[in-house]
């Protein structure tokens, strides 16, 4: 059987030999010397306390410190009930009364709340407690402001067991500092080790002093054996506080190992449904997580704890549940406790998984494995919005403003956008729909007139074309980059054209520089009739950039915003930015062209062509207005603006990650001959990096649909951008056949569109790399 991989087994640093071939040199085994003196110094140092007592565990420091406080038989001790039983048992070599409190939910450890109420009860009972013992559960700091005022208000000195916490910190300050005594364990298991031993630190020298007399059998001070009081056998030899001073030199880098450690779990964890990691609430907590725990939620994991762990245990990985609450051990049943119920569940779901520093890859890569088979996996989104904190807050904000529909945070987006892309005015709307609609309805699109679009786009783009009654005029794409084809362009051209839409598919920009010199040619000119004042100042066909996908996009160098007259960007949910519903206009018009103008008229037409919005009616007690067009609500709220702020401002954020998702994927399949990767930069052009878009070599639509299926059944979310547009029902009634575009349909039959959010972990990319290239294998045996 292959070697066994420990919960937490020690780590030596390599000096441990050097200070007990030391004692051995200088005859000096035991009890006490060279090692205990300087090891005492190291810690008391460390922590920053007036002085340590090194002890021969840390149950002998907890038994010690009850003592000094002078706990006798009948007093009454409050104590951690999710702990171990160490913890508890000095209280009854006391012959004290143990009354245990539950856990917090946030940090497992003491609650405050049931702390007070346990106080405050035993104090209408008659009977005070005489001390607090609390502990920091596998390294984690307990809510030290709320127990350390609890503990002062009704004067009640505090014990803290920080025997799992050594390296921990809370307002970065050591545990085990905090209250009247710290405790400290050496423990085989421990960050680090004297194989057993413990500490008692106090920042009350006399205290340590007196501890260190009643741990050496409280041995008198006169030239025979003479004992005026009882006395353990508690301090630590000469021996093993050598290995101590050895494992002080190393414990930083234990615990910048550990939280290494955390770091990885907590990325590879949050991969599975219904497994939870116990983690610093917030930054005011630093915790060494000397042992890394988890909760499993059994409806959502479709297992338990008992399950992974002898999951675990038939691969020969340690792992252990959670602490048994006290309060439910058969030798402390009868005493009295507070309890709500967090401790019990914690131990019913909690898991302990290997800790330990000395960790190989090997062994990470087989607890992994392992955890892999037995853990349910979530499924993997496709395009899940970036929603946190920050979007929460900001929402939030303009919820309690009470003004939520268009106002000052719709304006201010609107700038912050025409910033970003360098647009002389920028339009929120409610979708990019309704602005490609504004456009045309502006520039007097009508029944009879044509618009050249490709026929890979969404049908957003061929349905406004509709709306006004004109005539879609489909072209094919080209097959490398999915976007219009400028030479099908130039064939699609009559006397009826009025207007152009170029889809940037995917984000990557179409060729704009083409497009406008293919306008502006005199050919194309002279078949360019007017119909309008608009048309006739414009003097030729209208670029209409349909830019759904592509905000932070670049051509030429510059952020795309101004390629085309107007440019229309999406804010829908899937989209790089989104504000839920919504979008933006760019004005791109050249000169005479008024775009301050043009924008106020767009304004006023996506408002019921009133003169007059909603909020200067109120701020400015200007309630009368005119109506100048049959205008449209097509306006953006604030509440939905105040998503896009936040979006906006952490935007290059959000681009860079998504580039990265691009470039592990492009790594990921650069090797595989079935694999077309998607181009999305070259020197003119760079995308937003919206759609990665896949294709399979040599795949047909059915064997398509089927490596989706697969795909799908495997928990990962993939799509397919996009069915070209006279596929549809609607527009093969109108005559239009996919044949007629081989390129679009050629590109659809075989992509597929995979995952790409802000998100997305390093191992759920690798995972959706090796499940798509399985599934190809499974498909088409490639």
């Amino acid at each position: 059987m292959n070697e066994k991989i420990w919960l937490s087994s020690p780590h030596m640093g390599g000096t441990e030999l050097k200070y007990i071939q030391e004692a051995f040199d200088s005859n000096w085994i035991a009890p006490l010397g060279k090692n205990v003196d300087e090891f005492e110094k190291t810690i008391a140092g460390y922590l920053s306390v007036s002085n340590a007592a090194a002890l021969i565990s840390g149950t002998a420091a907890i038994h010690l410190a009850l003592i000094l406080l002078k706990i006798e038989a009948g007093d009454e001790v409050i104590c951690s009930s999710f702990t171990f039983s160490a913890t508890a048992n000095p209280i009854r070599y006391q012959g004290a009364i143990p009354i245990f409190i539950d856990s917090e939910k946030d940090t497992w450890n003491m609650s405050p709340q049931l702390l007070e109420k346990a106080i405050l009860d035993r104090l209408n009972k008659g009977k005070k407690p005489k001390v607090i013992v609390f502990v920091h559960l596998y390294g984690m700091p307990a809510n030290l402001d709320e127990i350390v005022s609890i503990a002062n208000k009704y004067e009640i000195p505090l014990i803290e067991d920080a025997a799992e916490a050594l390296g921990s910190k809370y307002k970065n300050q050591h545990l085990g500092t905090f209250g009247k005594f710290g405790i400290l364990s050496f423990n085989g298991n421990k960050i680090i080790t004297t194989s057993g031993g413990g500490a008692l630190v106090s920042f009350d020298n006399e205290a340590i002093i007196n501890a260190r007399f009643l741990a050496t059998q409280a041995r008198d001070d006169a030239p025979h054996y003479q004992h005026s009081q009882i006395g353990y056998n508690y301090r630590m030899s000469n021996i093993v506080a050598g290995i101590g001073r050895g494992q002080m030199e190393v414990l930083n880098n234990r615990v910048e190992k550990k939280r290494e450690m955390h770091d990885r779990y907590n990325e590879f964890l949050k991969n599975y449904a219904g497994i939870s990691l116990l983690t610093e609430p917030n930054d005011e907590y630093y915790s060494n997580y000397w042992l890394n725990t988890i909760l499993i939620d059994p409806r959502q994991a479709n297992t338990n704890r008992e399950l992974v762990r002898l999951a675990l245990e038939q691969n020969n990985i340690e792992s252990r549940p959670l602490w048994k609450p006290m309060h439910l051990q058969p030798v402390f049943e009868e005493f009295p406790s507070y309890v709500d119920g967090t401790s019990e569940q914690l131990f019913e779901k909690g898991l302990c998984l290997p800790s330990g520093t000395n960790l190989s890859e090997e062994d990470y890569v087989k607890i992994e494995t392992c955890l892999n088979k037995v853990l349910t996996k979530k499924r993997i989104s496709f395009a899940p919005p970036r929603i946190d904190q920050k979007i929460i807050d900001a929402v939030s904000e303009t919820l309690k403003s009470g003004w939520i529909t268009t106002g000052a945070k719709t304006k201010l987006f609107e700038k912050k956008i025409a910033d970003y892309i360098k647009s002389p005015k920028v339009l929120c709307i409610n979708s990019a729909t309704a602005g490609l609609e504004l456009a045309l309805k502006w520039f007097g699109v009508k029944e009879g007139d044509e618009v050249i679009l490709p026929a890979y786009t969404y049908s957003a783009t061929a349905n406004v074309v509709i709306h006004q009654g004109a005539k879609p005029v489909f072209v094919d794409v080209n097959i490398d980059d999915f976007n219009i084809s400028v030479d099908a362009i130039r064939k699609a051209i009559t006397d009826k054209t009025k207007v152009i839409i170029p889809v940037d598919f995917g984000g990557y920009p179409c060729d704009y520089d083409q497009i406008n010199q293919l306008v502006n040619e005199n050919e194309i000119l002279s078949y360019f009739s007017s119909s309008n004042d608009i048309q006739q100042q414009l003097g030729r066909i209208l670029v209409l950039s349909d830019s759904a996908h592509s905000i932070g996009s670049i051509y030429n160098n510059q952020k795309l915003g101004t390629v085309a007259d107007f440019n229309v960007f999406s804010f829908h949910a899937v989209k790089n930015i989104t504000t839920a519903e919504g979008g933006a206009i760019s004005f791109g018009l050249p000169a005479p062209f008024d775009n301050e103008a043009i924008y106020n008229y767009f304004s006023i037409n996506s408002l019921h062509g009133q003169t007059i919005d909603a909020q200067k009616k109120i701020i400015e007690n200007n309630w009368k207005y005119d109506v100048i067009m049959p205008g449209y609500k097509k306006n953006m709220p604030d509440v939905l603006a105040s998503i896009g702020l936040v979006e906006i401002e952490r935007y290059d954020e959000t681009l860079a990650k998504r580039k990265n998702v691009f470039e592990a994927y492009s790594e990921g399949f650069k090797d595989c001959n079935w694999a077309l990767l998607p181009i999305y930069k070259n020197e003119q052009k760079e995308s937003s990096y919206h759609i990665y878009a896949l294709r399979v070599k040599g795949i047909d639509e059915k064997r398509r649909d089927e490596l989706i299926k697969n795909i799908l059944n495997q928990g990962v979310s993939v799509n397919v951008h996009f069915q070209p547009v006279p596929m549809f029902s609607y527009y093969k009634q109108l005559g239009y056949k996919v044949s007629d575009y081989p390129n679009a349909y050629a590109n659809y039959a075989a992509e597929i569109s995979l995952p790409v959010y802000f998100d997305l972990t390093d191992y759920q990319i690798e995972y959706i790399i090796e499940i798509v290239k399985n599934s190809v294998k499974e498909v088409l045996g490639k």
